[in-house]
């Protein structure tokens, strides 16, 4: 990356050496990128290593050819503000799946966009919305979204009929209505819509949603996860 400044939020970050550390920045031409902050835990950066937290928003500029870049100039535009205990659980659930599920380096400006509106949400304490609205976002990101343009038989789904929805697969209309893995068309419309007022859209996307992360991912069980069962369960 150039050494012109980039918008970048800190997704992580872990000692090097004696006084450094590698920080893992969200940016949006970059995608996920890793820099080197030298000398950050010196006296003379103490300043500047107190930005270098998760949810906050800067602007730095980058200089080498990567993987590692090295981090050379730090500007704060603002912190996301998560301040209850469940708020910053789910920050940190969005956090590790962006570490998770993204290469290195490479443009997702979609996906940037679709983080910093979730830190919003989750601020705000709509939680359910922003963690089900970044999910199905990733996942159209990387190719793994819900097929929900059409049926199998090549037709417009109905909202009125019910549908046999699998990952990696479009809906196949079906008669019986009890399955699992069955949704009423409307409520799939409504999902491809991010249309949250239609009833049992939400749920839906969320059962969706944590069966195609546990797939992709291999049942992976994220450190989030523990510190958000003291709490309600993600709505």
């Amino acid at each position: 990356m150039s050494e012109f400044l980039h918008p970048a939020y800190v997704i992580h970050q872990y000692p090097y050496r004696d006084s450094s550390a590698i920080v893992r920045f969200l940016t949006p031409e970059g995608g996920l990128v890793s820099a080197v902050a030298k000398g950050i835990k010196t006296a003379r950066y103490n300043t500047k290593a107190g930005l270098l937290h998760p949810f906050t928003l800067l602007q730095i500029s980058l200089v080498g050819k990567g993987p590692l870049y090295t981090l050379r100039q730090i500007e704060l535009v603002k912190v996301k503000d998560l301040k209850s205990a469940k708020a910053l659980a789910l920050g940190l659930y969005l956090n590790e799946l962006l570490l998770t599920f993204l290469a290195e380096s490479e443009s997702n400006i979609p996906l940037f966009n679709a983080y910093e509106r979730a830190l919003l949400g989750i601020a705000r304490g709509d939680y359910g919305t922003a963690l089900r609205e970044f999910e199905l976002s990733l996942l159209e990101s990387l190719g793994y979204g819900f097929l929900l343009d059409g049926d199998q038989d090549e037709q417009a789904l109905e909202p009125d009929a019910y549908y046999l929805l699998e990952l990696e697969k479009l809906p196949l209309k079906v008669e019986d209505t009890g399955g699992e893995d069955v949704y009423a068309g409307s409520v799939l419309l409504a999902i491809a819509q991010r249309d949250w007022k239609c009833k049992g859209a939400r749920s839906a996307a969320k059962r969706l949603c944590k069966r195609a992360i546990q797939y992709y991912t291999g049942n992976k069980i994220f450190k989030s996860q523990l510190l958000w069962q003291q709490y309600s369960d993600m709505e």
